[in-house]
């Protein structure tokens, strides 16, 4: 069964946020409106968003790959160890929707997934899905409010900051966001933006 619930941010217009759980996943539609300069983030504080809400009721330690990827570190004793996909964000020119792996087994997971049960989180849709649009407020004022502490919050929680990458020939190491929410990386001493095929993914 499908839900909605009337959200809302200043200076952001948010629609009924549509919740349905469809098998295992967790599904979540939001439409939002924001100035244009603002819309290359909305991916960004979106993913961050939903692991601020992971955090909060599932108790798991949510984390994001840029650019539109909530994951979890998977326990050694339930295969290879590292970030795995939980969830994908997707935005839209009016809305923005989260899928939530949240009840399948590890069995049942494409390659590179996991869940939130499968991690052994508290999988509740209603609390998580509220917890997600609390935040998504939240971020989204922060994003709204030229905010320095959303940038250093996603820095903290984004597993893709640090990883090496190729630049041209040259190696490099992720180390910030453009303006645009564009990757950059440092090659010898200097700032480079990456292009999206550039960039590492998890």
């Amino acid at each position: 069964m499908a839900e909605t619930q009337r959200t809302d941010a200043p200076g952001a217009v948010l629609g009924d946020a549509t919740t349905e759980v469809v098998g295992p996943d967790l599904v979540v539609v939001v439409p939002v409106a924001v100035p244009e300069e603002a819309r290359p983030w909305l991916t960004l504080v979106a993913s961050l968003a939903l692991a601020d809400g992971l955090r909060d009721v599932a108790r798991v330690p949510a984390e994001v790959a840029w650019p539109d990827a909530v994951t979890l570190q998977r326990a050694m004793c339930g295969g290879a160890g590292g970030a795995y996909r939980t969830a994908e964000v997707e935005a839209g020119d009016d809305a923005v929707a989260v899928r939530l792996s949240l009840t399948a087994s590890a069995l049942d997971l494409p390659s590179g997934w996991t869940s939130v049960w499968a991690e052994g989180g508290k999988a509740d849709a209603g609390p998580i899905a509220e917890a997600y649009l609390a935040a998504l407020r939240h971020r989204l004022q922060q994003l709204l409010d030229d905010d320095p502490r959303l940038a250093a919050d996603y820095r903290a929680r984004c597993v893709t900051f640090g990883r090496l990458v190729d630049v041209d020939g040259a190696q490099g190491v992720v180390s910030g966001l453009a303006p645009d929410a564009a990757l950059l990386a440092t090659v010898d001493g200097e700032p480079r933006r990456l292009e999206p095929g550039q960039a590492p993914r998890v």
